[in-house]
């Protein structure tokens, strides 16, 4: 996805001249801290850290305050809204590697629009690494204004990996083949090891049916067979098959799905799409709302994802009564997999 991202903000450039970085911001921001400890978990985690870097250049709306710096901290929904406030490019690179209580990913968020009177342009990429979430989504639009309300429609590229794709479902083999794939390793012990000598066998044995007359039987056993795991570090993870299958199968099995997603090619889809922004504000109130909706989609590859209705709505609300301001904003993101913020809140200004 470098790649894509490289060409989109070389074709801005090429497209807008020598305006194209002018008044942009590059961030770069690291953030250290302790990290969390618990009184019944004394686990040592390495401290927690953000590494933050970025390029942005977005203007604001009509509500919103200048910013004189920016850290990468900053999470404006509105940067969510499919028409921009000036008939101009706007993008957004951000990059946040992150270790928080021993557990580390990497976010990126790309994304690069033109509105303009009549059409919009908006090529978006995540790579959600903290969510599991990757896709892509480059949208162009027909754009009809009424007064505040804008309606859009046009066509939609989207693109990602092969999610849900269940390759485990047409694996042809025993499961315990795949285990060994992955450095999984058993061995045989006697499931019922009469005679101590921890060898698998068979034998007749006298069964005796009354201790007077010393009367009985003979039978003849097998002691049966089972089996104990090793990890790949060599150490015991299972002392039978169930319970290899019921605690560590499972990882296994997810490991062979992911790599299997991996091997597959970006699955690419085309939608149609409708969207409605709309923004309205004065000194004392502001609503800023969104849709973008994917109703029918078509697969392009195998696995693309088309089955369901995808949709991504945003809402920014904000009133001032006297000294106390109300607010709620939100984002609900439903592509491929369900990604959500909210934040709401009250506050008072002492005179």
């Amino acid at each position: 996805m470098i790649r894509y991202i490289t060409i989109s903000l070389a074709v801005g450039s090429l497209l807008s001249g020598g305006d194209f970085f002018k008044y942009s911001t590059a961030y770069i921001s690291y953030n250290l801290t302790a990290s969390q400890q618990t009184q019944t978990e004394m686990m040592d985690f390495e401290d927690n850290y953000s590494l933050t870097l970025g390029l942005r250049k977005i203007a604001r709306f009509d509500y919103q305050k200048k910013n004189k710096f920016y850290d990468g901290t900053e999470q404006e929904l509105s940067d969510n809204a499919f028409i921009g406030s000036v008939p101009k490019w706007e993008y957004l690179i951000n990059v946040s590697d992150v270790r928080n209580n021993g557990i580390e990913y990497t976010d990126i968020k790309f994304w690069i629009r033109n509105t303009k009177d009549k059409f919009v342009y908006k090529f978006k990429y995540y790579d959600i690494d903290s969510r599991n979430l990757e896709f892509f989504t480059g949208d162009i639009r027909y754009r009809k204004s009424i007064k505040r309300l804008d309606l859009s429609t046009g066509i939609a590229l989207l693109g990602h990996p092969a999610f849900g794709y269940d390759a485990f479902s047409e694996y042809d083999d025993y499961w315990w083949f795949l285990a060994y794939d992955y450095g999984y390793t058993d061995y045989t012990y006697p499931l019922n090891d009469l005679n101590g000598n921890g060898e698998i066998e068979e034998y007749w044995i006298w069964i005796e049916t009354d201790p007077v007359s010393l009367d009985g039987y003979w039978t003849y056993f097998n002691e049966g067979t089972n089996y104990y795991w090793l990890d790949p570090d060599g150490n015991m993870v299972a002392t039978s098959d169930d319970e290899f299958e019921e605690y560590h199968l499972p990882k296994v099995v997810k490991n062979y799905n992911d790599d299997s997603i991996d091997a597959l090619d970006y699955q690419i889809s085309t939608s149609l799409v409708l969207g409605l922004d709309y923004n309205w504000n004065n000194d004392l109130f502001y609503f800023h709302g969104w849709t973008s909706i994917y109703p029918i989609s078509k697969g392009l590859t195998d696995y693309a994802f088309v089955d369901d209705l995808k949709y991504e709505v945003g809402l920014l609300l904000g009133y001032k009564i006297g000294s106390i301001g109300i607010f709620i904003e939100g984002n609900y993101l439903d592509i491929f997999k369900e990604q959500y913020e909210v934040t709401t809140g009250i506050n008072f200004q002492f005179k």
